[in-house]
């Protein structure tokens, strides 16, 4: 699923004349933390917990800004 993500942004950069991209460590993170944290303390294929985000709107649809 990042995937998509990954070639959409890909063919955006692709259009600015500056891109800039920001580390943000994990602990400033808190989804990406919880997310560590549940995958080091479950064993292998025991992963049944899920942390779910539900979004009003699809985020991956892509828009003609260009013109």
């Amino acid at each position: 699923m990042l995937l998509k993500y990954y070639y959409i942004t890909k063919t955006f950069i692709e259009n600015f004349e500056c891109f800039e991209m920001y580390y943000i460590p994990r602990e400033s993170n808190t989804k990406a933390n919880l997310l560590s944290k549940l995958a080091s303390t479950k064993k292998t294929g025991n992963l049944k917990t899920v942390i779910q985000e539900t979004l009003q709107t699809t985020t991956i649809e892509t828009k003609d800004v260009m013109g």
